[in-house]
């Protein structure tokens, strides 16, 4: 997807390039509605979807407060949130499917429909409440084409909590619902696809007199594509995870740590799982983003942050060796500036991991002068570490990048 923008947008202007990292999949294929309730603007606003799948209030629910921030409150039968039917979701030849509700509902009721979408004969995928048989009340799924089921599965329902419910619909695969990130019951649908008046609307609350949302609501998604088992679980832990900023308030910046070479022989390698110390791991990949260094967060840039990282120079040769290696600074990032310590380890010693990144390591003394390691044998390696220093109130850098020089006499 390549990097996000570096300046925040509005909460109400959300742009998904700018989200962290691990969301990215979420975006990839955009969902038919994002709609996280703090995204009103203002009391009463008509637009309270973000992203995508602009909804309108059809009866106005209550604007509440909640643990997520402002929420909707479905307090009358004929409270709902119309989401209209050009968002994409073709449910004639839809072949999965995912709803997802974050939801508190003071009264466990059967025929609460929570989502839906349906045509004149109210068949459609629907998620909403039943009291479940013999399991008390519950949240269902289901999806059919015409008058047949195509699956119907159910998870427990807790009365007076947020939870965070997902309906998932794979034609032919699995038809399933989780709460809180846990799998409830899955059948295997009939059908090729969720066949249905592909004209009708998704509906958030309402369904008909009889049939209608009693409780809150602070988010609400659909995605023409299905989540994954570990998607739902990643998601179900933390919902609004897709809508949060890399930066909340301002800018950031990332640095790309690139090397120069002056022998082919020398290799540029990780330490450990996160580049704090610990075994000489992988080759580095040169100039990839963020290949050590996470990225800087407008608080950070504005208060000011020092890190620290750990990487190995090592000789790949299978025979000879390398003369007078040493390691220097060719050019600082523009908004932050790189000091480089020898290992405490020394030649082919293993550097102690450091409690975090933010703590300095032992036996090192830092400088913006080179670094001499001497000879590497074939095989040899060497630790060093790099501090970056980000002085405060710096500024964005698009992205920021910063070159260390591994130098050293290859043999004749």
């Amino acid at each position: 997807m390549g990097y996000p923008s570096l300046v925040k947008p509005p909460m109400w202007t959300l742009q998904p390039r700018l989200v962290e990292p691990q969301w990215w999949w979420f975006w990839e294929q955009p969902p038919v509605i994002a709609s996280p309730m703090w995204n009103r603007g203002a009391p009463n606003v008509q637009n309270v979807a973000i992203g995508q799948g602009d909804g309108v209030f059809t009866t106005a629910p209550t604007w509440i407060g909640s643990p997520d921030g402002p929420a909707l409150d479905f307090n009358g039968s004929s409270d709902s949130v119309n989401y209209g039917v050009a968002n994409g979701l073709l449910l004639g030849v839809a072949t999965e499917m995912s709803v997802l509700v974050r939801v508190k509902l003071p009264v466990l009721t059967a025929d609460q429909r929570l989502a839906a979408r349906w045509g004149a004969d109210a068949k459609a995928f629907i998620l909403w409440m039943d009291t479940g048989g013999s399991d008390g009340y519950a949240f269902c799924v289901r999806g059919v084409g015409g008058d047949s089921v195509v699956g119907d599965a159910e998870a427990t329902a807790v009365a007076n909590k947020w939870q965070t419910v997902v309906g998932n619909f794979k034609a032919g695969v699995e038809t399933s619902v989780w709460t809180d990130g846990i799998k409830g019951d899955s059948e295997v649908p009939s059908t090729t696809s969720l066949q249905n008046d592909v004209s009708e609307p998704i509906f958030l609350g309402e369904f008909n007199a009889s049939s209608f949302m009693q409780g809150s609501c602070s988010l609400f998604i659909v995605r023409n594509k299905a989540f994954t088992d570990n998607q739902i679980r990643q998601i179900s832990a933390d919902p609004f995870g897709p809508f949060r900023m890399v930066d909340e308030t301002g800018v950031v910046f990332a640095v790309v740590l690139s090397t120069e070479f002056t022998s082919a022989n020398l290799t540029l390698n990780h330490s450990g799982a996160s580049d704090i110390g610990g075994a000489i791991a992988a080759v580095l990949t040169d100039d990839a983003l963020n290949n050590i260094w996470d990225d800087v967060s407008s608080g950070d840039a504005s208060a000011g942050d020092t890190e620290y990282r750990c990487s190995y120079v090592k000789n790949t040769h299978a025979s000879l060796s390398v003369a007078n290696v040493f390691v220097d600074i060719g050019t600082d990032p523009a908004e932050s500036n790189f000091e480089i310590s020898l290992g405490a380890a020394g030649l082919n010693g293993t550097e102690t991991e450091i409690a975090d990144e933010d703590t300095a390591p032992a036996g090192t003394s830092f400088g913006t002068g080179r670094i001499d390691m001497g000879t590497l044998a074939a095989g040899d390696s060497f630790p060093f570490w790099i501090k970056r220093i980000v002085a405060g109130g710096a500024g964005a850098a698009t992205p920021d990048s910063g070159v260390v020089n591994i130098c050293g006499d290859d043999p004749n």
